[in-house]
């Protein structure tokens, strides 16, 4: 597993883009799927700024209003705006 996160925290260059990606989402999605693990989400190292974090979520939008707060996004305040 620590290998993946550090992969999938390396810059991918623009050529390569489609190429680069298909292992961490093949990763990914099995992650996702599979009963065993019941994991929620993931938590990796931004390959843009070392000082941050990506966090993946495995919610669907009926999950994400139920376990998410949007009160104070400004997500939610675009979207409504939006409407």
């Amino acid at each position: 597993m620590n290998s993946f996160v550090t992969e999938v925290s390396l810059p991918v260059l623009k050529k390569d883009s489609v190429l680069e990606y298909l292992p961490t989402q093949v990763i990914t999605e099995y992650i996702r799927y599979n009963p065993d693990l019941n994991v929620d989400g993931m938590i990796y190292n931004s390959a843009k700024d070392s000082n941050a974090k990506n966090i993946v979520l495995f919610y669907d939008h009926e999950e994400s209003i139920d376990n998410l707060d949007f009160s104070k996004s400004s997500i939610k305040t675009s979207l409504i705006r939006d409407l």
